[in-house]
């Protein structure tokens, strides 16, 4: 034991414990009593339906969720493909305007519906006002 320790001995009184006095030998002991229990609380209707909904909806939300991604995306892959097929016509409507205006193009045209080929120009000229005829096309 150290002196601290010897010393705190030193000074309590005889009878007592912790600094604490003992209780007489003879003095009454208080009567124990039982502490009441308390009942536990029952969970009510609304509390299970509560429960209930929130489970519900924790399983539904997803499931709606999910199902609007997929028409989503699936209405984004029909809206490509007829994108794609838009975008193949108009190359195809390209290709035919250009066909349409190349110079062998119109001169096919312009024989299919009669129309011959000019010969040779005529002019004018306006110094002297004098008139070059050309030759009539055949």
């Amino acid at each position: 034991m150290t002196n601290a320790a010897t010393s705190n001995l030193a000074l309590r009184k005889p009878g007592s414990v912790a600094g604490m006095p003992l209780p007489a030998r003879n003095a009454p002991r208080p009567q124990l009593q039982l502490v009441p229990t308390f009942q536990k609380r029952r969970i009510t209707w609304p509390m299970w339906l509560t429960v209930a909904a929130m489970l519900v909806a924790a399983l539904v939300v997803p499931v709606i969720v999910n199902t609007q991604l997929a028409m989503t995306s699936y209405d984004m892959y029909a809206m490509q493909n007829e994108l794609n097929a838009l975008l193949d016509q108009q190359a195809d409507l390209v290709t035919q305007a250009r066909e349409a205006q190349s110079p062998q193009y119109l001169a096919k045209k312009a024989q299919e519906i009669g129309l011959v080929p000019a010969a040779e120009q005529g002019y004018v000229t306006l110094a002297t006002g004098e008139i070059i005829p050309g030759k009539a096309a055949q």
